[in-house]
């Protein structure tokens, strides 16, 4: 039994089922196994990818070791030299801070393969993802999406404006002429 939740994707049929199915006592038994079974069963289902990450890994340990590089040396400089933010030594201090951030920035340059079109999303295989008003997480919309969205819910509500504000008919008959003599 897994939790309803697979890869981001909350399977609601499955949960009220489990709701359903199980009570407290019974939900008590279930051990690690049974659900790390079910998960992989699920994820072989659809179809899951499972990668290692490939080449970010490495990057983010190269990125670990720069930023502990220019904190180490900067910071060293800083406390080496006595630099304070509120003494006289205060601008050499801001402009050592401006060099670290400067040198970390520069030299995080191999990140920038993620920002060219093609290359990301293709590097990375991943869909950007949001939360909808319910707390459900899914793929996040495209503009055009959005103003789609946007439109039928204005629709929407005006509709339920306009049957709101419509005069009340009355549901008794106007009497007849024979009623009135």
């Amino acid at each position: 039994m897994a939790d309803g939740q697979l890869d981001g994707v909350r399977d609601l049929r499955a949960l009220r089922q489990q709701d359903s199915d199980l009570d407290d006592h019974e939900a008590q038994d279930l051990d690690d196994d049974e659900i790390d079974a079910a998960v992989q069963a699920a994820r072989k289902k659809i179809g899951v990818q499972h990668r290692r990450g490939g080449l970010l890994p490495s990057l983010l340990i190269y990125d670990l070791v720069v930023a502990a590089y220019c904190a180490g040396s900067y910071g060293h400089t800083i406390f080496s030299h006595g630099f304070s933010p509120n003494d006289a030594t205060a601008p050499k201090f801001w402009t050592t801070i401006f060099f670290a951030r400067t040198t970390y920035g520069l030299l995080a340059f191999p990140f920038l393969i993620f920002n060219v079109p093609v290359l990301g999303p293709a590097l990375t295989k991943c869909k950007a993802t949001g939360y909808d008003m319910r707390g459900v997480l899914c793929a996040k919309l495209s503009g055009g999406q959005i103003t789609k969205v946007f439109q039928l819910r204005h629709e929407k509500a005006a509709a339920a404006k306009a049957r709101a504000y419509q005069p009340r008919r009355e549901t008794t008959a106007a009497p007849s002429a024979q009623d009135l003599v």
